[in-house]
């Protein structure tokens, strides 16, 4: 085989050059179709990555999470707030009846009073006062866990029953 023979002839080359410059050109068109599918597609998610208003979709998440640690924060602080709260309410004197009486039958009008206030332990305090014709008395006693070593009289243990019963409808711990 000779030289001459290896070498292609000239309508050969012409036909592999034109079959590649074909190639090239299918090539050449795909591209530029995959270029205007890419712009088209960058539209399209330009679209869905902006919000209503115009902003970044990563904008508006950012923000939508700084928001949301936020209230993390604040309902945190309002948990503990209301914790407080509640551990304040078991031991604040919500509990209050006052039964008015007369002490003695030469006096009317039911000048005289028991008071009992106390909370939800049954901490607190029963006042009396006594009024008589010609006297005053005022009487204090204490109460823990709903009790006293001194005991009750009919009135106070009225007014530390009445102030049980609105201590049931106001939702305290019986």
């Amino acid at each position: 085989m000779t030289l001459a023979a290896a070498t292609p002839s000239l309508a050969q080359q012409q036909t592999w050059l034109l079959a590649i410059s074909a190639v090239l050109g299918v090539l050449a068109i795909l591209v530029v179709v995959q270029m205007v599918q890419l712009r088209a597609l960058r539209r399209q998610l330009d679209l869905v990555l902006r919000d209503v208003q115009g902003e970044s979709l990563v904008d508006s998440l950012n923000l939508h999470f700084a928001e949301r640690r936020e209230l993390r924060q604040q309902h945190q602080s309002m948990s503990e707030r209301l914790t407080d709260v509640e551990s304040r309410l078991r031991t604040s004197k919500r509990f209050l009846s006052v039964v008015r009486f007369d002490a003695f039958d030469d006096v009317s009008g039911q000048q005289s009073f028991a008071v009992a206030a106390y909370d939800d332990e049954g901490h607190g305090v029963v006042l009396s006062n006594v009024v008589g014709r010609s006297h005053n008395r005022i009487y204090a006693k204490e109460m823990v866990d709903g009790q006293n070593p001194l005991g009750w009289s009919d009135e106070e243990k009225q007014a530390i029953q009445q102030a049980a019963t609105r201590r049931t409808r106001t939702g305290g711990a019986s």
